[in-house]
């Protein structure tokens, strides 16, 4: 997965100014992405379509060509729809980790869960 400097730096200096300045959205996608091993940023908890224009922008800045979307609550669909209008493509679905992990007792074994995921390129510029 790509490496976001900026996203690091606001995290190793807990620098509040600097996280006004930038997608929470985005933030919080990158670093539970990082955590669970996904190739992708995913985006799991965009609700307002007053956050895409943020993270298209970052996305942008950041060289992020693609990310996923595995949102399930009620609305996802309007959200998938609004990166459309703004020229992202929606390309088709995978499965990703998340930041989850459960046991199964079966084997008794720890195991990352992983959730159906919409996969969406960006504009190209």
């Amino acid at each position: 997965m790509i490496n976001i400097t900026k996203y690091e730096e606001i995290a190793k200096t807990k620098d509040e100014e600097r996280f006004k300045e930038i997608s929470p959205s985005l933030y919080w996608a990158y670093f539970g992405s990082k955590r669970a091993g996904s190739e992708d940023i995913n985006l799991d908890d965009v609700k307002w379509d007053w956050e895409i224009e943020p993270i298209i922008k970052e996305c942008k800045e950041y060289g992020i060509e693609q990310f996923t979307f595995s949102s399930t609550w009620s609305g996802a669909i309007k959200i998938i729809w609004e990166f459309v209008k703004r020229g992202c493509t929606v390309v088709g679905m995978k499965e990703v980790p998340i930041d989850r992990w459960t046991i199964n007792y079966k084997t008794d074994q720890e195991e990352q869960e992983k959730v159906p995921a919409i996969i969406i390129k960006m504009p190209k510029a």
